[in-house]
């Protein structure tokens, strides 16, 4: 009988900074998965997923002296990551061109939808994520996913907080149109968005 168990995180994380391979292998071993959901969010198919994975694995080993340990260390590497896929997305300029028009008023929004992609597995949800413009699915991700404000996202591209409204409402607008175009008209309930009314825990949209 096998008894043989992976050390704790913390005793990974130590053995990390010093270089130890064995470490470094069952880290990777461990958060793969969770690392490859990240990377086929802001990827439009698994090639570039995996090049995403590469970097961002490459960037935990490189700057995991700079974790904090008074934090949750899968906050930090999902942070990790999520800068890794827009660090690619910029390189190959997936989103240097954003949409500028002025930010939706309230009558221009979508109607107020909630749970399109609760109904989805995991794996059919991200198939519709993927058909959004580079642009659009970044926004989506990091103000829906990874619930950023519209301020942070700004910062973190180099846009205005408008930009980022603006964008976010075109991904919504698309996203519809993905999903009724695979699963018919009715199958858009009502959403109601974190920017309009306060977000909803449990809601994807």
């Amino acid at each position: 009988m096998d008894t043989h168990k992976d050390p704790p995180l913390e005793e990974l994380i130590n053995g990390c900074k010093r270089g130890d391979r064995y470490a470094q292998n069952i880290l990777f071993r461990r958060y793969y998965s969770y690392a490859l959901s990240i990377c086929l969010r802001y990827s439009s198919n698994r090639p570039e997923a995996m090049e995403i994975l590469n970097d961002g694995f490459y960037n935990i080993l490189t700057k995991i002296d700079q974790y904090n340990t008074s934090f949750p260390f899968k906050g930090w590497f999902s942070k990790v990551f999520v800068h890794a896929a827009i660090d690619y997305n910029r390189k190959y300029q997936k989103f240097n061109r954003f949409n500028t028009d002025d930010e939706p008023t309230e009558s221009g929004m979508p109607s107020s939808r909630n749970g399109a992609l609760d109904k989805l597995s995991y794996e059919e949800a991200i198939v519709f994520i993927q058909q959004l413009p580079p642009a659009y699915c970044l926004i989506f991700n990091l103000y829906v996913m990874e619930e950023y404000t519209h301020q942070e996202i700004a910062e973190l591209l180099g846009i205005s907080p408008g930009t980022s409204r603006s964008n976010l409402h075109k991904a919504r607008i698309k996203l519809r149109q993905i999903l009724e175009s695979n699963r018919g008209e009715g199958y858009w309930d009502q959403e109601i968005t974190k920017d309009e009314r306060g977000y909803t825990p449990g809601s994807t949209l």
